[in-house]
């Protein structure tokens, strides 16, 4: 288990680079919501292009139908990324 105390708006989280180094294939990194693990779009999926290239899988606790092992779920987290990007735009 890791806990990063930095916020997911800064672009330096030292448990972040830690947890994607240490990925295995067939792991599957859970993060509680998306505003935790990216502050963009493209900084979501540019970490889970990370996580792809481990072989690992991904999973959002408060909403398990978004994650990685599927297309169909993997077109929604892109969705989601997009949500994460207008929220922060508008300060919330």
């Amino acid at each position: 288990m890791f806990r990063e105390g930095a916020s997911g708006a800064k672009t330096e989280r030292a448990q972040l680079r830690k947890v994607l180094d240490e990925l295995d294939a067939g792991d599957v990194l859970m993060v509680t919501r998306p505003d935790r693990l990216a502050r963009s779009t493209r900084d979501l999926l540019n970490t889970l292009a990370t996580i792809t290239a481990h072989k690992a899988g991904f999973r959002f606790l408060e909403d398990t139908r978004s994650d990685t092992t599927t297309a169909h779920r993997r077109f929604m987290l892109t969705v989601l990324g997009g949500l994460v990007d207008w929220r922060s735009s508008r300060g919330n």
